[in-house]
């Protein structure tokens, strides 16, 4: 119908030129307001290829720049062996001058998605990351992974994907993702990076991540953002609705599976009495396959709804967890600030009391006595401790707050870039559910008028 789901644009006023001279199949991007492009933490650009690297960036900029990608044929590799994997073809079809070849078409196995995937959420930090498809899904207990079925679904799933980081603003210029689409030495490029980060992670950062994690994961921010507050009540409604949906269509396919098989044995029956009647004969054979039409289309419409719709419904309720991942993060860098601003409050605390006289109690008094330690000069020590602590904790507040600060300007970037990609994404698998059910009444009408039209003729 109207949008195409692979297209890209770049999104201004500017772009609706581009999309009308792409013509009608391809879906007019809405005029978006100007965002916060999400931090990245992607290395410079060295002095030689600086030059080079700022004509790219301000070429991406460009109105007319897009990137296709689609996801398909899936193919069993090394079959025979132990080692065997499904690879899908990837097919790009671009102007961007960042790219080599207007189309490029490779290979790759789900653990390179894994691999795109990994490397974007290490860049982007600060960013919703569109989720590949669960691998810990029931066809790998039951032995069926290289099943049509399940590797068609997971092809839709990864052209989604894709599709989803080509829409967004940042993740689109992701040098990793340009050589994931066209590059023919994707493996050495992949060692040559896991060897440059193998030293990065021996600081400890994930760890210390991982400890700020734990210690938060019990804790509730006191001073929520109202907008934050406003997206996690919508994105759980929305994830409900889904979820809803998702069971009601799932109903759908089983009750038109069922009903279909009904309708294919009827059609059997009905031939069955061609031979018994053979006055009628012809009748009943003509009324069976306008039957087994109707089967046969029934069938086709279960199928696609089944491998598309259902699945997109899934593909965006994943979509939805990466964007609370992001507001837990958030939430995190708040609870971080409060914590460290309870500290500062508690030893300034401290401070003020040591200065009015106070903060002495009776045991210490007698530790110090029994050491032989000035009372006076023990306080003003104590007093400088905390003098130093103070600083040093106001700094940390002040580094804290920025950071919150600066977390919540990307989420909230982030979810004005979530909703366009969502409103595109469920625009186009709704026009394409809507196709479907009329091609599908389109060729039922047609199919009942043939067999109409051949009752008809025998009676005359």
């Amino acid at each position: 119908m109207s949008d195409d789901f692979s297209s890209v644009t770049w999104e201004n006023e500017d772009g609706r030129n581009a999309d009308q001279a792409e013509g009608s199949s391809n879906g007019r991007m809405d005029q978006e307001e100007e965002v916060l492009e999400p931090y990245s933490t992607e290395h410079q650009p060295t002095t030689e290829g600086a030059e080079e690297a700022g004509k790219q960036e301000e070429a991406e900029k460009n109105d007319h720049i897009y990137i296709r990608c689609t996801v398909s044929d899936p193919q069993k590799e090394q079959d025979g062996t132990q080692n065997a994997y499904i690879s899908y073809l990837i097919t790009t079809q671009t102007n961007s001058p960042s790219f080599q070849e207007p189309v490029t078409r490779v290979r790759r196995r789900f653990s390179d998605f894994v691999y795109l995937y990994s490397s974007l959420m290490s860049e982007f930090p600060a960013s919703a990351i569109p989720p590949l498809p669960d691998k810990q899904r029931m066809e790998y207990i039951k032995g069926d992974r290289f099943g049509i079925e399940f590797t068609s679904k997971r092809a839709t799933s990864l052209g989604r994907f894709l599709t989803r980081v080509s829409r967004h603003p940042a993740l689109k210029r992701s040098r990793t993702f340009y050589t994931f689409l066209e590059s023919s030495d994707w493996n050495t490029f992949k060692k040559s990076r896991a060897r440059a980060s193998s030293s990065s992670l021996q600081e400890g950062g994930v760890l210390e991540g991982l400890s700020d994690s734990f210690l938060n994961a019990f804790s509730k921010v006191s001073n929520e953002s109202r907008e934050l507050q406003e997206v996690k009540e919508k994105t759980d409604k929305l994830d409900d609705n889904l979820t809803n949906i998702e069971k009601a269509y799932t109903r759908i396919v089983r009750r038109q599976g069922d009903l279909s098989h009904d309708l294919d044995e009827f059609a059997n029956q009905t031939m069955k009495l061609a031979t018994l009647e053979q006055e009628l004969g012809h009748e009943f054979n003509e009324f069976a396959r306008g039957i087994q039409k109707y089967a046969q289309g029934l069938t086709t419409l279960k199928e696609e709804i089944d491998s598309d719709y259902i699945v997109s419904l899934r593909d965006m309720s994943n979509y939805i967890q990466s964007l609370r991942g992001l507001i837990k993060q958030r939430e995190q860098k708040q609870l971080d600030y409060e914590a460290l601003t309870e500290y500062l409050n508690k030893a300034t605390a401290d401070r003020n009391n040591l200065q009015a006289g106070g903060g002495s109690n009776f045991l210490r008094n007698k530790v110090e006595d029994f050491r032989g330690v000035d009372h006076e000069q023990s306080r003003k020590d104590r007093l400088h401790k905390l003098e130093v602590k103070i600083d040093d904790l106001q700094r940390e507040v002040s580094s804290a707050k920025v950071t919150s600060d600066a977390f919540e300007e990307f989420a909230i970037n982030e979810v004005a870039i979530f909703d366009r990609i969502k409103h595109h994404e469920m625009k186009e698998t709704l026009n394409t559910l809507a196709d479907n059910n009329i091609a599908f009444y389109q060729t039922l009408i047609d199919n009942l008028d043939q067999a109409s039209k051949a009752l008809d003729a025998s009676e005359n």
